[in-house]
C-alpha cells in the first residue's frame, strides 16, 4: 500500500483548508453584494436541494468506500461491485429527481423559489454520475485535492467577475452549480483508470440494498439535523434570518470540516484493517486518531467562541452581527460534532453497524425537528443553534456508548491533562487580546498567533507525545 495516512491526511487537510480559505475570498464579498435577503433565498433553495441530492446518492458513497476498500486489490470483484452499486444509484437518481419536480410544483412556498431550485438541481445527476467514491476507495487524494482547488479557484474568479449587485443572486446560483458539478463531470473519464464500469440489471439487491438503505437513513437523519435549521427558518422566518444563520452555520461547518479531514482519510484504512482482521493495528490506529482530534479541536472551539463577532464582521459585515450569540453556541456544538462524527463514520460504519448508526442519527434528527418547531418560531436563529447543540450532544453520548463494544478506548490521561492546560492558556490569551486590542482584524490575527504559540509551547513543555511526533515528523502508519 503505497499511500500513507500522513500524506492522505495532509492532502485532505489542504483540501479542507481551501474550504475555509477560498470562502474567505467569497463570503465577505458575496454576503455584502447579495445582502442577507438574497443570500437567504439562495441558501433556502440550496437546503431544499440537499435533501434530494442525498436521496439520489442514497448513502452509496459510505457503503462503497467501506466495502470497496476491502476488495480493492481484486480487480474483477471491485469492477463487479462498482457496476452493481452504480446501477442502483441510477435508479435512485431517477426517482429522486421525479419527486423533486413533484414537490416544486405542488408546494406554493417552494414553488416561489423554483428557478433557483431547478438551477441547483443540475448538481444532482452530476454527483451521481461522477462516482467520487471510486477515488476514495483507492485513496487517490492527490487528484481529489488538485481537482477541487483548481475548480474552486476558477469559481472564485467567476464570482468576482460576474456577481456585481444584489440582483445577481441568480448569476451566483449558476456559478455555484457549475463549480460543484464540473469536478464530477471530469471524474466520468478519470475513474476509468481504476476500474471498468457498466450498467447492469444484475444489481445484487439482496446483498447491497439493505445496508445501503440503512446508511441512507442515517445520512438522511444527519442531513435533516444539519439542514433543517435553514429549511425551517426559511419556512417560519424571513429570508434575512436565513442569510444570517447561513453565514454562522457556514463558519461552523467549515471549521468542523477541517477537523473531520482526519476522519475522512482514516475510514478506508480502518476498513482495510478490519477486512484483513488486523485488530491490533485497528485499535492502535483508532485511538491515536482520537488523541489527534482532541489536540486540534480544543483550540478551535475556544477561538471560535471568543472571536465569533470578529469572524462575522470580517466575513459578512455588520449586517450579520446579529448572529454572534448563535455562532458562540455553535462553537460549543463543534466539540461534540467532531467526536460523534468519528465515532459514527470512523468506527461504527467500518464495523458494519449500520442499524445502530441509523438509530442514533434518526433519533437526533427527530429531536432536532421537534425542538426546531418549538424554538424557531419563539427565538429565531438562536433557537436553531440551541437545537443543533442539543442534537450534537445526543449523538455524541449515544455513539460513544455504542462504540465501546467495537473499540477499546484508551484513556491517555497525560494527553488529556496537557491539552487541558494548553487550552486554559489559549483562553487567557483570547481574553487578554479582547481586552487590550480594539481593532477587529488585528485583534483576531494577534490572538491566533499568540494562541498557537502558547498552545504549542505548553504542549511541548509537558512533552505531549502527539505534538512531539508531529514536530519530529514521526507519524507512524502500519501498512
Amino acid at each position: 500500500m503505497k499511500k500513507t495516512i500522513k500524506l492522505n491526511g495532509i492532502l485532505n487537510v489542504i483540501k479542507k483548508c481551501c474550504n475555509i480559505i477560498l470562502p474567505l475570498f467569497i463570503f465577505p464579498y458575496i454576503s455584502r453584494v447579495l445582502g442577507p435577503d438574497n443570500y437567504g433565498k439562495f441558501s433556502f433553495s440550496n437546503s431544499i436541494i440537499s435533501y434530494f441530492m442525498l436521496a439520489a446518492l442514497l448513502g452509496i458513497e459510505t457503503y462503497a468506500v467501506r466495502e470497496g476498500s476491502r476488495i480493492r486489490n481484486d480487480k474483477y470483484e471491485v469492477n463487479k461491485f462498482i457496476s452493481e452499486i452504480f446501477s442502483i444509484n441510477i435508479m435512485s437518481l431517477i426517482l429522486s429527481y421525479a419527486f423533486l419536480l413533484f414537490v416544486i410544483f405542488s408546494n406554493k412556498k417552494i414553488y416561489a423559489y423554483k428557478e433557483l431550485i431547478l438551477i441547483l438541481s443540475i448538481m444532482i445527476p452530476c454527483a451521481v454520475l461522477g462516482r467520487d467514491y471510486i477515488n476514495i476507495i483507492f485513496e487517490d487524494y492527490l487528484y481529489i485535492t488538485i481537482r477541487y482547488i483548481a475548480i474552486q479557484i476558477v469559481g472564485v474568479f467567476a464570482i468576482y467577475l460576474f456577481v456585481k449587485k444584489a440582483e445577481d443572486y441568480l448569476v451566483y446560483t449558476y456559478i455555484y452549480m457549475l463549480t460543484n458539478s464540473l469536478g464530477y463531470i471530469i471524474n466520468l473519464i478519470y475513474t476509468r483508470r481504476f476500474c471498468s464500469l457498466k450498467l447492469t440489471f444484475h444489481m445484487n439487491l439482496k446483498q447491497h440494498l439493505m445496508p445501503i438503505l440503512i446508511l441512507f437513513g442515517g445520512q438522511l437523519a444527519v442531513t435533516i439535523y444539519i439542514q433543517s435549521d435553514i429549511t425551517m427558518i426559511g419556512l417560519f422566518d424571513s429570508d434575512k434570518a436565513v442569510g444570517v444563520y447561513t453565514i454562522t452555520s457556514k463558519i461552523y461547518m467549515l471549521i468542523k470540516g477541517v477537523i473531520n479531514a482526519l476522519t475522512t482519510v482514516a475510514i478506508p484504512r480502518i476498513s482495510y484493517y478490519l477486512g484483513e482482521n488486523q485488530m491490533e493495528r485497528y485499535r492502535k490506529f483508532s485511538n491515536k486518531l482520537i488523541r489527534y482530534l482532541l489536540l486540534f479541536v480544543i483550540p478551535l472551539v475556544i477561538g471560535l467562541f471568543f472571536f465569533s463577532e470578529n469572524l462575522l464582521q470580517i466575513i459578512g459585515g455588520k449586517q450579520y452581527i446579529s448572529g454572534v450569540s448563535t455562532l458562540k453556541i455553535l462553537a460549543l456544538a463543534l466539540f461534540c460534532a467532531v467526536f460523534s462524527g468519528f465515532f459514527c463514520n470512523g468506527i461504527m460504519v467500518p464495523n458494519r453497524k449500520e442499524k445502530e448508526y441509523f438509530f442514533i442519527t434518526t433519533l437526533s434528527a427527530c429531536i432536532n425537528i421537534t425542538l426546531n418547531i418549538f424554538f424557531i418560531p419563539q427565538t429565531g436563529i438562536m433557537g436553531a443553534a440551541i437545537t443543533t447543540l442539543i442534537s450534537e450532544m445526543v449523538v455524541l453520548l449515544l455513539s460513544f456508548y455504542c462504540i465501546k463494544r467495537y473499540l477499546e478506548v484508551e484513556w491517555d490521561f497525560r494527553h488529556l491533562f496537557s491539552v487541558s492546560i494548553a487550552g486554559i492558556g489559549v483562553v487567557i490569551i483570547c481574553v487578554l487580546c479582547k481586552m487590550i486590542i480594539k481593532n477587529t482584524i488585528i485583534q483576531l490575527i494577534i490572538a491566533i498567533l499568540l494562541s498557537a504559540l502558547t498552545y504549542c509551547a505548553v504542549l511541548i513543555s509537558l512533552k505531549n507525545e502527539i505534538l512531539m511526533n508531529l514536530i519530529a515528523g514521526k507519524l507512524k502508519n502500519s501498512r
